[in-house]
């Protein structure tokens, strides 16, 4: 829908034109159902402006909506996706609202399009049909409304009765289409203005002052100045606004005076016309802030764009985060970034670099954009595309069907224009100075604030680079700005750091020599797709803590860690009285915790219940460790919480002593926040690790909780006997709330009875489903493995106990009273819950329950993949019988060889030697061990671990090698395989399926395998779920999609 479209036809000239372009958007409108009268009936603010219209509509709409109101945002351009225009409740809608309101509207468009002379909307009249539609649809309380272009010839003002217009700051822009003084554009934006309906302006020139009365004198509407918020009104109120900008506080200003003119209006306060008779611009009544209410100052303080002008202070180095993308944003990015970084440099004693990563999208001008970034004084440069690593290309991107190749060769061209751009202003004596002295950037009293003068305590000089005038200048050491171009952001975030940021990959830069040394601090500021930003932060909370800092070792420690994660949550706004209102079932184990939630989520989602699920680790994404609807939360969804949970805690960093979560708590903190906010009616709830000491052992009214198989695994953390672990697991266990285990060992059932008993819960014994059970109920259970009839058999009783608490049990539990059992003395005594009969809802859940990376079987051409995450020596007994038997299975059907190959990594300090002492009888031909490295040039963002350093990660692999061939060795006679070593998952892939994958990696390895007539192979991938996301993210890129 998009054209190439003349002034006259984007703006109009005429009032002919302004009332054909009302005429049309209101066929249009019409043509979908909907007619002017029910727009009427919407309670619309209406905000035009040249700068500052989008936040200020963003501020009204936090605030309105913290007051409880369901509110609408429609506002231009968008950032990444289209549908970021339309917003119900400060979130961008839904890929599945977008995709089915589009539909709905293009097709009655369509549809009607021949009785209406064939007319056709253009793209951005039709998105306006497209969010007035679904306005109506979803009943929003107000419609925050940003012009598009101008004003009264924007598509926009075909809206008749607004309770309140806004203008913000105007200047001069779109001069081809509103005029080229301040005068003519005032009058455009003051086309908005409807009579009767009261005005509120910023301050503004005084020209523009005097059209803005003129107009609201001609239209007959009320008028007023909304003064800007002052340092004083922050202080009073302790208020920080959530956008940052010196502009911001004119922004909030304004849209604060339009809430309350709204509020007014709905409480039926109508504005009086007295304002009319207003002859100058001294006369218009001025608007001041006052007192200002929790709700107001909460609203403003919690505003944000998400990515936009974000900070991140770590130790020796400051992040300055914007995804600007457009050349408006780019220059409200830098003007925000000089502000921000000068400050803080001169609270910095010592030498300050800066330094740029930078990459766009899209076929907009490298020139247009770089050209304000000359202005930052960077002196390192690095271009790279929106890859966390050189082989893989993020979601933001797929779209564009933009090769790996393509795109490099763009950002080799972004350095090149870079390069082009300083060495012009070189030539033209219009310098940034490069000294090794402290540099001072000031304003040049002669220019516009947006531009900057550099100056240096040192005898080179230079010339303001808004007038571009000549002066002596004397360079010294070489190039001012060091650039270099990179595959991966990673590689980019170390280089442009000085090495202050752990990456597992080494940079190699041809100039490195160039560069200054002996620097202090390091400013960087990055721009990029939100979620890669996002998760680069998520990255950083990762850190390397003793047992004592993960677990605790004694109960004041567990009370820590609740006092801290309470705190974490009262910060994001919610109180554990929030965390009771939610419906929890608790699940701790050693092996099988995750796929008794999977079930229990199935179960309870096949009975039309709304289900969360927090689980980890993740294999592919961080993302997959919180579900709704047994799904993983989406790209978007996890952004927009990311940046709500992480602003919140951030604002509220000094107030707490400077804490924030580390990486697992922050997730869980975010997980909980969204469940309660997307009102979910049940929450499966994995532990991390342990129980009792558990980042999730905050939950005080779980409806049940579960225990799955227990085993000997983090025995540092937990102890080095089955009797220790199962004291941590069973810690989990509340009073008076029913706990289900299956049946375990006897020293562990002691355990778990004693810990019942002292905590006073009902404890029952979930027996597995049997053969019979099964064949019965012609059930085929959704994932493979033995030892799945158990954890299914425990997800089927505790989902029995929600659904009794819920009101709709089906009566096979048991007794009503769960109190007697709190009694019981010896494990032979606690109740044992079968089987009994299944409903279709249970039946369904148990074989519809999908749960990858566990006895996941993925045959491709020629190759069939094993994966399973075994990283406990239970689990990996489970994973050999599986996999000898589904092995076994499948090459009985094959006609031909067939060749066996494993691939292993594990983490942790578990025995190498213990895991792979069951594989041995497998009967592999070749055996790869790599660490969890996607490539040698790749680092998927989800997966980078700060904990280990490469050279530690690879050098544990040469050793399980080396333990393999020990074992090997040993076993029976006519026992061989060959094995090898790989530096990252890729290579071990390659070698591994004999050449059956495509992988960017090439394989030298020291072992070369014999194929001949081999026609199939059989690989298994175990040792740890990262290593088996890592494959599934490679042969199966589209598995969260």
């Amino acid at each position: 829908m998009q054209t190439v479209a003349t002034a006259s036809l984007t703006t109009g000239s005429t009032k002919e034109d302004k009332k054909a372009k009302v005429s049309r958007v209101v066929n249009f409108l019409q043509r979908v159902g909907l007619s002017v009268d029910d727009i009427d009936n919407l309670s619309v603010i209406h905000v035009a402006g040249t700068k500052g219209k989008g936040s200020t509509c963003a501020y009204a709409e936090s605030i309105l909506r913290h007051h409880g109101f369901k509110t609408g945002f429609y506002s231009s351009p968008h950032l990444v996706e289209a549908r970021e225009r339309i917003r119900i409740n400060g979130r961008p809608i839904t890929k599945e609202v977008f995709t089915s309101c589009f539909w709905d509207v293009y097709t009655k468009l369509l549809n009607t399009k021949d009785e209406n002379e064939g007319t056709m909307p253009l793209y951005f009249s039709f998105m306006t049909v497209m969010a007035f539609t679904l306005f109506m649809k979803e009943k929003v309380d107000v419609v925050l409304l940003e012009v598009g272009m101008g004003g009264e010839y924007d598509y926009t003002n075909f809206v008749r009765t607004p309770v309140a217009c806004g203008i913000s700051s105007l200047g001069l822009d779109h001069t081809a289409q509103l005029g080229h003084t301040l005068e003519e554009i005032t009058w455009h934006k003051a086309g908005i203005f409807k009579k009767g309906a009261p005005a509120v302006t910023v301050p503004q020139e005084e020209s523009a002052m005097q059209v803005i009365l003129q107009r609201a004198q001609d239209i007959q509407c009320p008028l007023y100045v909304a003064e800007p918020l002052t340092q004083e009104d922050l202080r009073i109120h302790n208020l920080t606004l959530g956008i940052s900008g010196d502009q911001q506080v004119y922004n909030a200003a304004l849209a604060l005076h339009l809430c309350r003119l709204w509020f007014r209006k709905r409480e039926g306060r109508e504005d009086k016309a007295s304002q009319l008779c207003v002859n100058t611009v001294a006369a218009i009544p001025r608007l001041h802030t006052g007192e200002l209410t929790q709700k107001v100052v909460t609203g403003l303080s919690q505003c944000y764009w998400p990515g936009r002008a974000q900070t991140l202070r770590k130790t020796g180095v400051t992040y300055y985060l914007d995804g600007a993308h457009t050349t408006e944003s780019m220059q409200q990015c830098v003007r925000w970034f000089m502000q921000a970084a000068n400050e803080e440099a001169k609270q910095i004693t010592g030498r300050v670099s800066r330094s740029l990563v930078f990459n766009m999208t899209g076929d907009r001008s490298a020139s247009t954009m770089l050209q304000y970034l000359t202005l930052c004084g960077f002196h390192r440069a690095a271009f790279c595309p929106n890859i966390p690593s050189s082989a893989k290309i993020i979601p933001d991107q797929v779209n564009f069907k933009v090769s790996k190749t393509a795109m490099l060769e763009n950002c080799v061209s972004y350095r090149k224009v870079w390069e082009d751009l300083l060495s012009t202003l070189i030539a033209k004596d219009v310098k940034h100075s490069l000294c090794d002295s402290t540099k001072i950037i000031h304003t040049c009293p002669a220019c516009p604030p947006d531009f900057s003068h550099h100056t240096c305590t040192c005898t080179c000089t230079c010339t303001c680079l808004h007038h571009k005038q000549s002066s002596p200048v004397q360079v010294s050491g070489g190039p001012r700005c060091v650039s270099a171009t990179f595959p991966c952001i990673s590689t980019a975030l170390k280089w442009t750091s000085h090495d202050r940021e752990p990456s597992c990959c080494d940079v190699s830069v041809q100039n490195e020599a160039e560069v200054a040394n002996n620097v202090d601090h390091v400013q960087v500021l990055v721009t990029g797709s939100l979620i890669l930003i996002a998760i680069t932060i998520l990255n950083t909370m990762q850190t390397v803590t003793t047992a004592r800092e993960t677990l605790g070792s004694k109960r004041e420690a567990k009370n820590d860690k609740v006092r801290r994660i309470m705190n974490f949550l009262q910060r994001v706004d919610l109180p554990l009285d929030d965390i009771d209102n939610l419906s929890v079932i608790h699940v701790a184990g050693t092996k099988g915790k995750g796929s008794t939630c999977a079930y229990a989520e199935s179960i309870l989602r096949h009975h039309g219940v709304k289900t969360g699920f927090y689980s980890s680790p993740h294999m592919v994404e961080a993302r997959e460790r919180i579900r709704i609807n047994g799904r993983p939360i989406t790209k978007d969804l996890f952004t927009f919480y990311f940046w709500d949970v992480y602003i919140k805690l951030l604002n509220t960093k000094e107030d707490n002593e400077g804490t924030m979560p580390l990486y697992f708590s922050f997730l869980t903190v975010m997980a909980f926040t969204l469940f309660v906010k997307e009102k979910v009616d049940v929450v499966l709830l994995e532990v991390g690790i342990g129980g009792e000491y558990d980042y999730t052992n905050f939950v005080r009214t779980p409806v049940a909780c579960g225990i799955c198989s227990l085993g000997l695994d983090h025995t540092t953390q937990l102890g080095h006997t089955l009797e220790e672990i199962a004291w941590h697991k069973a810690g989990i266990f509340k009073r008076g709330v029913p706990a289900v285990t299956i049946q375990q060992e006897e020293s562990a059932m002691n355990i778990i009875l004693q810990r019942a008993q002292e905590i006073q819960c009902p404890l029952y014994v979930a027996e597995p489903l049997t053969e019979e059970d099964l064949r019965t109920h012609s059930l085929t259970l959704g994932i493979s493995g033995d030892k799945q009839v158990y954890n299914a058999g425990l997800a089927l009783h505790l989902c029995r106990l929600w659904l009794r608490r819920r009101g709709n049990g089906d009566g096979t539990l048991g007794p009503e009273n769960d109190e007697p059992h709190v009694c019981l003395n010896t494990v032979k005594t606690i109740p044992r819950l079968h089987t009994g009969e299944l409903t279709q809802e249970i039946k369904t859940g148990l074989s519809r329950c999908y749960w990858p990376g566990r006895a996941q079987t993925l045959k491709k051409t020629g190759v069939t993949y094993y994966l399973d995450g075994a990283h406990t020596i239970e689990s990996m007994q489970q994973c050999v019988r599986w996999f000898i038997q589904a092995a076994d299975e499948e090459a009985r059907h094959i006609n031909g060889r067939v060749s066996r190959s494993l691939i292993f990594n594990m983490t942790g300090e578990r025995s190498a030697s213990s895991m792979l002492h069951h594989l041995v009888p497998c009967g592999f031909h070749v055996a790869a061990f790599c660490p969890n490295i996607p490539s040698t040039k790749k680092v998927i963002a989800d997966q980078v671990s700060f904990k280990h350093p490469k050279t530690t990660i690879l050098e544990k692999s040469v050793s399980y090698r080396q333990d393999w061939d020990d074992l090997v060795s040993k076993a029976e006679e006519g026992t061989s395989c060959q094995s090898a070593n790989f530096p990252c998952i890729s290579t071990a892939l390659k070698w591994a399926t004999h050449d059956r994958e495509p992988f960017c990696c090439d394989v030298t390895a020291t072992v070369q395998v014999a194929t001949g007539d081999l026609h199939h192979v059989q690989v298994l991938v175990t040792g740890s779920l990262i290593l088996v996301g890592d494959v599934l993210g490679i042969i199966y890129p589209t598995l969260n999609d």
